[in-house]
């Protein structure tokens, strides 16, 4: 990584492998010291590039999102939107990401707004699903529940040959939450069985903090249309949630997950949460 030997491309893809390397392993401090050193050479004027400059930007942004430094992410999110390239729709998303973790709702809404012609035109399905993603977790922030009910099932429509492609359970997720909030329990049914959702999901449920999210929704629409007692959503709902292994990082999420829903029955899922965090 410091050979004097390595020109500044190859030296820059190196610092990526690496930090990947740590990012992979949650060694962040080693991380942080490798940024470290790349700040030295860009203030030396080595390995400089605009391109390599803001992929740097971005970079920096997981790194400190890891790092739940949410202010320096935000900051070289903002950074890296700067530059008008290929990445930008990419830049947009990460950016997005770190204004809803700080409950900058108008923030991204407006950024997504204003950039909306740039997602209609990309042919980067992954880049294009996480825009329509973010948006629809957006528009339910800003309370444009409408908007985004008819944006996500108009984005399903053109892009059913794609959806499946890149993080769809995240697409997904938002989307069955977007339902459940407006109290359209039979869609989640029809949404669940029409993509075979849980047999999707089952499939990757040995995940370290996996968080089931498609099975609870599907759980409790199945409880508020009368297809499950109390006793076998409440059963259900601790039966997946034992099949997991959880850090303390993913119980908190999980926690987090949990209470969002709790508006839906706030009683039960008081009972559903000392069954689930008791401990």
């Amino acid at each position: 990584m410091s050979s004097d030997i390595l020109d500044g491309f190859n030296r820059y893809n190196a610092f990526v492998r690496l930090v990947f390397l740590y990012f992979n392993y949650k060694e962040y401090d080693k991380a942080t010291k490798v940024f470290d050193q790349v700040d030295t050479y860009f203030n030396e004027g080595q390995m400089y590039s605009r391109r390599i400059l803001f992929n740097y930007y971005a970079n920096r942004v997981i790194l400190h999102s890891n790092l739940d430094d949410l202010d320096k992410a935000e900051y070289y999110a903002q950074l890296s939107i700067k530059q008008e390239n290929s990445d930008k729709l990419f830049y947009i998303n990460n950016l997005v990401a770190i204004l809803l973790k700080k409950e900058k709702n108008k923030e991204a809404l407006d950024l997504m707004i204003d950039n909306y012609d740039l997602f209609k035109k990309t042919h980067d399905n992954h880049q294009k699903l996480s825009f329509a993603t973010h948006y629809i977790r957006t528009l339910i922030r800003n309370k444009r529940l409408k908007v985004a009910e008819n944006f996500a099932k108009n984005f399903i429509y053109s892009n059913k040959q794609n959806v499946f492609e890149h993080r769809w359970r995240f697409f997904f997720s938002n989307f069955l939450m977007l339902l459940t909030t407006l109290e359209k329990y039979e869609d989640v049914l029809k949404i669940t069985n029409k993509y075979n959702l849980i047999e999707r999901e089952a499939e990757v449920m040995q995940l370290d903090d996996f968080i089931p999210k498609i099975h609870w929704y599907n759980t409790l629409a199945n409880y508020v249309l009368g297809n499950y007692s109390e006793k076998k959503l409440i059963n259900d709902l601790i039966q997946i949630s034992k099949k997991h292994h959880f850090t303390n990082k993913g119980r908190l999420e999980y926690l987090k997950f949990v209470d969002k829903l709790s508006f839906t029955i706030p009683e039960l899922f008081s009972e559903i949460k000392s069954h689930l965090f008791s401990d």
